[in-house]
């Protein structure tokens, strides 16, 4: 499917189309409710306009593992209806609110970290992340004066490393730095 760009009724008619033929053809005890959240999310990491949110009795199977099927779910959907890239955050999955406590969680992290990092002068490196939780870590600090971040490392084993700010900045970009082997 090519590629379009976000609106969000149509996203929502689509993936209301989609998601009750992969839930039954999966063997899923599941239910779901698409809710326009435009404006109405007051997160400082993360704001999508739609959430799709599960329930039902296999919702614990959507949680196993890091919420490892709910985010496959989200990818598989989010390819099917064949949203553009830069538009996917706009989309989010989640089940019992775990994704939006995880991404709290993360923010909370994020600056423990950077309180680390300016008192010992150590970076700190986070152990491996999907692509929108690292986006957290790097939201979360980008106001800070003493750190900065950088995503190293190549598809899943991408991680963000907490680094003192040098006098001179950031320093130069290493390969494999932002942007990279997503």
């Amino acid at each position: 499917m090519r590629n379009q760009t976000f609106d969000a009724e149509t996203m929502k008619q689509q993936l209301e189309a989609f998601l009750p033929g992969v839930i039954q053809h999966g063997g899923f005890q599941l239910k779901f409710e698409v809710q326009n959240t435009a404006g109405q999310l007051d997160r400082d990491y993360e704001n999508p306009d739609l959430v799709v949110d599960f329930s039902g009795p296999d919702m614990n199977m959507l949680l196993e593992n890091k919420a490892e099927l709910l985010r496959a779910l989200e990818q598989i959907a989010l390819e099917a209806i064949g949203l553009d890239h830069e538009s996917q955050d706009k989309i989010l999955f989640d089940c019992q609110e775990h994704r939006m406590m995880r991404f709290a969680e993360l923010g909370l992290a994020a600056q423990a970290a950077a309180e680390r990092v300016t008192r010992t002068g150590v970076p700190f490196r986070f152990g491996s992340m999907s692509g929108r939780e690292r986006r957290v870590i790097h939201m979360a600090l980008r106001g800070n004066n003493d750190v900065h971040t950088e995503s190293e490392g190549f598809g899943l084993n991408r991680q963000v490393v907490v680094s003192q700010k040098g006098k001179g900045g950031k320093g130069p970009r290493r390969p494999g730095g932002p942007g990279r082997g997503r």
